[in-house]
């Protein structure tokens, strides 16, 4: 019984290692920089076949958590309920392409969501009627601020051309 035991187990394992779906999950520290306030988030991303999963994850205050997954296939970003599709603005730093990701059902609201991002990097802003940027190194605030007029200025100000 053991013996058949064992071999099950065996079976099992390779037979999951043949999978075509594979997993990888790696954890990074993230500062955010918003509206009269700084914080830390663990990132964890999480890849398999399908798609792309970014958590970001506050210790302190679970209201700030979010999480949001990039589908490969279509290249979409889908935060809560929403559908983020890519338009045809792009953001370079630290050279990296950034591509900005637009909720189409709210394009006509006078605080239209936008969302910065890279599938390698993750999240590096959201544009809404207030605005937060991701950083994964911790910088000045006068840096940040820089940072973010610079892509409000490049994006905001031309997305609704």
């Amino acid at each position: 019984m053991k013996r058949i035991l064992f071999i099950y187990i065996i079976i099992v394992f390779f037979s999951s290692c043949n999978s075509k779906t594979k997993f990888l999950k790696k954890d990074s520290q993230i500062f955010v920089y918003g509206p009269n306030s700084n914080s830390k988030l663990m990132q964890t991303l999480t890849v398999n076949d399908l798609s792309i999963s970014y958590k970001y994850f506050n210790e302190k205050d679970s209201l700030k958590n979010l999480e949001i997954f990039f589908h490969k296939k279509d290249s979409t970003l889908i935060w809560e309920n929403d559908v983020y599709k890519e338009s045809r603005l792009t953001y370079f730093n630290d050279k990296l392409k950034f591509k900005h990701y637009t909720n189409h059902n709210n394009l006509n609201t006078s605080h239209a969501i936008g969302l910065i991002f890279n599938k390698e990097y993750g999240l590096l802003c959201i544009l809404h009627d207030r605005y937060f940027l991701f950083l994964k190194d911790s910088v000045l605030r006068e840096k940040s601020e820089a940072l973010l007029r610079d892509i409000i200025y490049k994006y905001v100000d031309k997305s609704h051309e």
